[in-house]
């Protein structure tokens, strides 16, 4: 075999090992709060041949005839009619989403995931291939891109923004990157991408922002580009610049990643002190990852972002040096985004990635011939050994994901029996759902019910939002029966737990399904009366084998679902259904100090309750286990307030039983 034929097959060997790695980062359970609402709005886009771009699924929460409109979120406007409108950045990509789902139902999801993931290694490897990066560097490099990018690899519109982003960045570094004049096919392909992209998702600034920092080379070193380079790049980024209006919504669009940015910034949404707070402060994702001095605990995604910016800050100084304007322009473009929110650093890295080894080539390391294949050889192994990790579950395990690898809805986190509870039993009034559930409420259950809001942040003025933040935090629920609610179906362990609580100790409502994650609740004595008393939910009926069977054929979700529903028995007031459930999971999860300290929570009310009624022995016997336990909790995690609380009562107790 040549050295020309050895070359090729270990760059091929390379390819596959990283595209087999992006689609073993694609291949997972669904499990994104918003692909109903994604979904929902690509059926419609089918039936009615127009995007989505109003409030239609969400019912009014606010105000009444005559009365004041709230103040539009960013790009927002209410029209003649008083209908509130947004421009919908993701509607070309909910087209394809729903699609998908129409060829081959929740497993056609995960599949386009998982090929949109190989295909983003595949153009990673080759772009990076393109700056003289040998098999072994740029297998490396895209390794790399692929665990900065794989948490956020989900049926969501921006991953189809991450590959075309690839696409440009690649083409870009290639032409202009180099000096040459861009080809008359890569300026039609690029400006074609760009129209893509603006119709997909609104990253679409970043496409725009990769061209600009092309130019500024042109305009800081012409000596550096022949005039016809010069004039071309020009022109494309002109080009590119249009195709943002090349969408239904035109110029409203083309400004909407400006407007979001600027209100982003004006309300101090990516603040937590910010005050007072604005209700999109309460989307975790719009918040900024910790930088190296900021308290946090350790991650991997953490300690991915921080490298990455270390090597950012060097490409950009190595730039410099090298009078390389684009380079150093285009790596602060990605920093700054990666740096803005969370949700950012994934289209950064895309970015980023490229444009460090094309700054950095020229300090790459030689590795001499021989070298050179058992490197490419290492790199592949590393990549399929990620994949097989993936597989298996142990990647995830390790890192601390509760993602899953594995195709379809997931069991645990989407609200597939909540659903299924609703067609069957079909209650009457309207359902009240917390942000999360609301857009997988929507679309799962077949009668397609209004929502009081949707995950899609821009289908309803913000102070809607929150009104609906309010009452999941614990504020009086005085809208209920003007609004005709009957119905709520809540997540028990996110935002909506204050109201799971407070509607489990209200007699106005019954509890009648409950999940893991999740609870189902109908006015007692309302329109469904007769329903929740037939359907109610009783403890002393709990069955722990029962509740344990059907995670038993879901090993990668059954000790997920378990401790989800120790939460969830918590805030309902289900005490013993708590205990016999999270007390054998301690002997698999021997060091979550969350889990102790629930348990010994559980093992105090026990406790407690039998002191009251005159079992002293028996009280104080529970008590010291609650002891034990809350102890451990505080070991394995100082500072827990909530533990400490219930340690100090456990004790005074014990220090005086006959006294309670």
């Amino acid at each position: 075999m040549t050295h020309v034929d050895r070359a090729r097959w270990l760059r091929l060997l390379v390819a596959v090992a990283v595209a087999v790695l992006g689609a073993a980062f694609g291949w997972r359970h669904v499990e994104s709060h918003d692909i109903g609402y994604h979904l929902a709005y690509g059926q419609d886009l089918g039936r009615h041949g127009w995007p989505v771009d109003d409030a239609r699924f969400v019912y009014p929460t606010l105000g009444g005839s005559g009365a004041p409109q709230p103040e539009a979120g960013p790009g927002n406007w209410y029209d003649a009619d008083g209908r509130y409108r947004f421009p919908n950045a993701n509607w070309l990509s909910q087209a394809l989403l729903a699609a998908a789902h129409a060829v081959a139902g929740d497993l056609g999801l995960s599949a386009l995931v998982a090929a949109l993931a190989a295909g983003i290694a595949v153009v990673a490897f080759l772009g990076l291939g393109a700056h003289g990066l040998g098999p072994a560097g740029a297998g490396a490099a895209t390794v790399a891109l692929l665990l900065l990018v794989g948490w956020r690899l989900e049926p969501r519109p921006e991953v189809f923004g991450y590959l075309v982003l690839g696409v440009q960045t690649a083409l870009l570094l290639a032409t202009a990157g180099r000096g040459r004049v861009v080809p008359r096919r890569t300026f039609a392909a690029l400006v074609l991408l760009q129209v893509l992209l603006v119709n997909l998702h609104s990253y679409f600034l970043l496409g725009l922002g990769a061209a600009a920092a092309m130019w500024l080379q042109a305009l800081l070193r012409p000596a550096s580009q022949p005039p016809a380079a010069r004039r071309r790049l020009g022109a494309l980024l002109g080009a590119m610049a249009l195709a943002g209006f090349a969408n239904p919504w035109t110029w409203r669009l083309a400004l909407l990643p400006v407007q979001t940015v600027l209100y982003l910034r004006r309300h101090g949404i990516a603040d937590p002190e910010h005050v007072p707070p604005h209700p999109w402060s309460a989307i975790e994702e719009f918040r900024p990852l910790p930088l190296p001095w900021q308290d946090a605990p350790w991650d991997l995604p953490l300690l991915l972002f921080h490298l990455l910016l270390g090597a950012a800050a060097a490409a950009v100084l190595t730039a410099l040096v090298r009078r390389r304007f684009d380079l150093a322009a285009l790596l602060t473009l990605g920093s700054l985004t990666a740096l803005s929110m969370r949700r950012n650093v994934p289209p950064a890295a895309m970015l980023l990635v490229p444009a460090i080894a094309a700054a950095l080539a020229p300090w790459r390391p030689r590795t001499g011939e021989r070298a050179a294949p058992r490197t490419a050889i290492a790199v592949a192994g590393v990549a399929l050994a990620l994949a097989a990790s993936l597989a298996t579950g142990t990647f995830h395990a390790w890192t601390g994901s509760r993602a899953q690898f594995g195709g379809g809805f997931s069991p645990l986190h989407l609200p597939l029996g909540v659903a299924r509870w609703l067609d069957e039993q079909a209650p009457a009034g309207r359902l009240w759902t917390d942000f999360n559930l609301s857009s997988n409420v929507h679309f799962l259950a077949g009668a397609r019910p209004e929502v009081p809001l949707l995950t899609n942040t821009w289908a309803m003025p913000p102070e809607a939002m929150r009104l609906v933040l309010d009452r999941l935090a614990g504020a009086p629920f005085a809208e209920a029966a003007a609004l005709g609610i009957e119905v709520v179906a809540l997540e028990t362990d996110t935002t909506a737990a204050p109201m799971v609580q407070q509607l489990a100790r209200d007699r106005a409502w019954t509890l009648v399904h409950v999940e893991p994650r999740h609870a189902v609740f109908l006015r007692t004595h309302g329109a469904n009366a007769a329903l929740a008393a037939r359907c109610r939910a009783r403890e002393e009926q709990f069955d722990p084998e029962a509740w344990r069977r059907p995670w038993s054929r879901w090993p990668g979700l059954e000790r997920q679902a378990l401790r989800a529903s120790v939460g969830t028995f918590e805030r309902i007031g289900w005490n013993e259904a708590l205990l016999q459930i999270g007390e054998p999971l301690l002997d698999a999860l021997p060091d979550d100090a969350w889990l102790w300290g629930a348990v010994g929570g559980g093992r105090a009310r026990r406790g407690l309750e039998r002191l009251r009624r005159g079992d002293v022995d028996g009280g104080r016997a529970e008590l010291g286990r609650a002891e034990a336990a809350l102890a451990r909790a505080l070991a394995l995690r100082p500072g827990s307030p909530a533990v400490e609380r219930n340690l100090a009562t456990v004790r005074q107790a014990l220090a005086h039983p006959a006294g309670r």
